[in-house]
């Protein structure tokens, strides 16, 4: 893990300025430059080969790439509901977005990604909300409403 507070007192070490005052607490970074914590904090990809359809948890939704292998039939995997998306972050603020990819690596069947509760999914001219065999989807999610209780997340599949 990378600590900019520590980085931080290194730098004025170095520089001959000594430690004087005293540095904010800061976030400690991993690998991907995101707070620990967040979307993305080297949350390693994402893999299915469950026969069935799966309930897609929170975790999944913030590795931001989802490799799934249908094991023989299309699959419907249902995202996990906004509340539970919200709750697994750190205080993520209204607006917060990322891309979170779906690539369907098995068998010559499809994957379809369905809304969870509090989930919107929209689709743009000339997408959908499937991945065909050796094809990735993209999805820009994000948090319209982090107010427990009323919580709000949209994918738009493009």
């Amino acid at each position: 893990m990378y600590n900019l507070n520590e980085t931080l007192k290194s730098v004025y070490a170095n520089l001959g300025l000594g430690v004087k005052r005293r540095f904010p607490t800061m976030y400690a970074f991993g690998p991907t430059g995101l707070p620990a914590g967040r979307i993305g904090e080297a949350v390693p990809d994402a893999v299915a080969t469950t026969a069935g359809p799966t309930t897609l948890t929170a975790d999944i939704m913030k590795a931001r790439f989802y490799r799934r292998n249908c094991s023989g039939a299309d699959r419907t995997d249902t995202t996990p509901t906004a509340a539970l998306w919200v709750r697994s972050l750190i205080n993520p603020p209204v607006g917060l977005s990322y891309i979170w990819s779906v690539y369907n690596n098995g068998g010559a069947n499809i994957i379809t990604i369905a809304a969870g509760s509090g989930v919107t999914l929209t689709v743009t001219t000339g997408s959908a909300v499937t991945a065909a065999v050796g094809a990735i989807r993209n999805y820009r999610v994000t948090f319209t409403n982090v107010t427990p209780g009323s919580e709000a997340v949209e994918m738009l599949a493009t």
